[in-house]
C-alpha cells in the first residue's frame, strides 16, 4: 500500500542522513509522520466502512435465504456433471456404464432434487398424500396429489402461482411450472404429482398473513443429477409394499405359492394367480408393511 512504501522510503532517507553524519530534518520527519497518520486514518475508515457493508450484506443474505426456505425456493443448483463409464462411484466401488444406465432407468423417478439436496421418495410414492392432509407433518420431499380441480387465484411470477379450491380458499403455492397462467384458470389435471418443499406465506387482500404448503412440480432427475447423487454417497433402495390379511399373513405366507400382488395409484391392491384375479383390496381394507432392499 502507498503509505507503507512512503514509510520505507522516508526511513531510508533518515538512515542515509545519519550515516553521512548529517543532522536529521525534524520538520521533515514530523511532516511525514503526520502524512502517514492521515493515510492510516483514511485507510482505517475505509476498512470500517467495508466491514459495515459486509455485515449488512450478510444479514440481507440471511434474510433472503430464510424467505426462500419458507417459500420452498431452491437456492442451490446442482452442477452439471460430465461422466464417463467407470467414473461413477457407488458405495465406494466404480460402476460400469451398463450398471449406471440400468439403475438410472429403475430409480430416475424415485429421486427428487429439492432444497439443495437429493431425496429418496421411493417409499413415500407407495403411499402418497393429498393436499387435504395436514401438511405441517409432511417431511420435505413428500409426493402430493391434488384430489380435486383447483383454480389459479394469483400469478406470483414466472412458473409460480397460488391455487384455490371451489370454496375460494387458498390451498397451495405451486412453483417450477412451465407455460403461461392467468387468474381464474383451472389447474391442473387431478393426476398431476407434486413434491412438498415447505411452506409459503402470503398476504391476503385484507392484509392478513396466511401460510400454505409449497409444492414443486415433480420432475424425475436427469442423468447428470443421478450421477452426482451416486458420487455424493446417495444410497439406492428398493421398496415393496406387502399386503397382509386380517390375520397378519401375506399371501405368500398364508396361502399357496404363486400369488402376485400389484398396487395402483389409488392404493388398491390386485392379487393375481397367473392371469386370474383372486381378490382386490382397497387401501382401507388391508394392512401392509414396507420391505426395504438396499442396492449393493
Amino acid at each position: 500500500m502507498a503509505f507503507v512504501i512512503c514509510s520505507v522510503s522516508f526511513s531510508s532517507t533518515i538512515w542515509a542522513q545519519e550515516q553521512r553524519g548529517q543532522p536529521v530534518d525534524v520538520k521533515l520527519l514530523q511532516a511525514k509522520i503526520r502524512e502517514l497518520e492521515k493515510t492510516i486514518e483514511s485507510q482505517q475508515k475505509l476498512i470500517d466502512q467495508l466491514k459495515n457493508q459486509l455485515g449488512e450484506q450478510i444479514e440481507e443474505n440471511k434474510r433472503l435465504l430464510a424467505l426462500c426456505k419458507e417459500a420452498g425456493i431452491q437456492t442451490a443448483i446442482p452442477a452439471k456433471t460430465s461422466f464417463k463409464p467407470g467414473e461413477i462411484v457407488y458405495r465406494g466401488e466404480k460402476r460400469t456404464q451398463k450398471w449406471f444406465d440400468t439403475m438410472y432407468e429403475k430409480f430416475r423417478d424415485k429421486i427428487v432434487y429439492t432444497n439443495g439436496k437429493y431425496i429418496d421418495i421411493g417409499e413415500t410414492l407407495l403411499n402418497y398424500d393429498t393436499i387435504e392432509s395436514h401438511h405441517m407433518t409432511w417431511p420435505i420431499g413428500t409426493p402430493v396429489r391434488l384430489p380435486y380441480t383447483t383454480i389459479v387465484v394469483s400469478v406470483i411470477g414466472k412458473g409460480e402461482i397460488l391455487i384455490t379450491n371451489r370454496n375460494e380458499t387458498v390451498v397451495a403455492h405451486i412453483h417450477g411450472l412451465e407455460g403461461t397462467f392467468v387468474d381464474g384458470q383451472e389447474f391442473p389435471p387431478n393426476s398431476a404429482l407434486f413434491i412438498y418443499t415447505g411452506t409459503f406465506r402470503y398476504t391476503t387482500a385484507m392484509g392478513a398473513q396466511k401460510t400454505v404448503p409449497s409444492l414443486a412440480v415433480y420432475k424425475p432427475v436427469t442423468k447428470e443429477q443421478f450421477a452426482e447423487a451416486m458420487n455424493s454417497g446417495f444410497e439406492l433402495v428398493e421398496y415393496k409394499r406387502v399386503p397382509r390379511d386380517k390375520r397378519g399373513r401375506t399371501y405368500e405366507e398364508g396361502h399357496e405359492k404363486g400369488y402376485q400382488t400389484d398396487i395402483d395409484s389409488e392404493g388398491t391392491i390386485t392379487i393375481r394367480r397367473g392371469n386370474q384375479i383372486v381378490k382386490q383390496l382397497k387401501r382401507e381394507e388391508y394392512n401392509y408393511e414396507i420391505i426395504k432392499k438396499p442396492i449393493p
